[in-house]
């Protein structure tokens, strides 16, 4: 006799189906859904259902960055200075999370999107910004660029054959400075960190989908360095729903790619932010409720 599936992992498959779309297609925001989600919709305190985050966004993301970097699209280079400079930054805003009140936070999380959602929607109503990069040959060499090492973008597993390229320059200095802040905000908040990570390569020119696909590789990077800080939580996660949660992500993640691919990035960019403006909404509401 088949037991009952009990409704918060219907509910959690559901979600996450949902957020992982957003997640593959967007480059990030799945975190930033996931943990009103889980805090507001199922009832789960702050700091366990941060964690959980970092969990399931971290192996949902893996997957789709895999699946990005298969057609070039992941500066393999660039992902790895965002997670090697964040190590201090995410020890300490996981240090901060845990002194700081949970409604103090959330708030806190709510402003940061606010802030986040108009660089975005601005960036994105700047149709005179081309970030779709320049397009290399499918099935030949990058074309070099200066600034790049070798004038290769990396795409994990160097990219399948046939995959389609795009060039583009690497401001090391501004990078490692915006890697450092991400990754505090990632340790605070227990999110990827691509709600920051695509505003902060689209502002360094990097192109929209490169830096959509540079962003879940980072996101995984930094959620696996903040379950560092937080191992001894892990125990105390609700696995069922986690797996759960995992399971449709991922899922979600790689449909939600395909989807990115067909939709013009200045879209991509005004979806994510108008998206940000309404998880903050929520998050602020609910906090002023008490």
């Amino acid at each position: 006799m088949l037991t009952a599936i009990p409704a918060a992992l219907l509910v959690g498959a559901l979600a996450g189906l949902l957020i992982g779309v957003v997640m593959g297609a967007l480059g990030g925001g799945g975190a930033v859904l996931l943990v009103p989600a889980l805090v507001l919709g199922l009832g789960i305190d702050a700091v366990p259902a941060t964690t959980m985050c970092l969990v399931v966004v971290g192996l949902a993301s893996l997957v789709s960055a895999w699946s990005s970097g298969r057609r070039g699209l992941v500066d393999a280079r660039m992902a790895g200075a965002f997670v090697l400079c964040g190590v201090l930054g995410s020890a300490l805003g996981t240090r901060l999370s845990h002194l700081v009140d949970e409604e103090l936070l959330l708030a806190m999380f709510g402003g940061l999107l606010l802030v986040i959602a108009v660089l975005m929607v601005r960036r994105g109503r700047d149709a005179g910004a081309s970030d779709a990069g320049v397009p290399v040959h499918r099935g030949q060499p990058d074309v070099p660029v200066d600034g790049l090492a070798g004038g290769a973008v990396d795409g994990l597993a160097g990219g399948a054959a046939g995959s389609h390229r795009v060039a583009h320059r690497t401001r090391w200095g501004p990078l490692v400075g915006a890697a450092t802040g991400v990754s505090l905000l990632t340790g605070l908040f227990g999110v990827g960190g691509g709600f920051a990570i695509v505003p902060a390569l689209t502002l360094l020119r990097v192109p929209m989908r490169v830096a959509v696909g540079t962003s879940l590789l980072v996101i995984a990077g930094n959620c696996l360095t903040s379950l560092v800080w937080r191992w001894p939580t892990l125990a105390r996660l609700d696995w069922p729903l986690t797996t759960a949660l995992t399971v449709s992500m991922v899922v979600g993640g790689l449909i939600g790619a395909r989807v990115g691919r067909h939709v013009p990035p200045p879209r991509l960019q005004l979806a994510f932010g108008i998206l940000l403006v309404l998880v903050a909404a929520v998050t602020l509401l609910q906090t002023l409720r008490g």
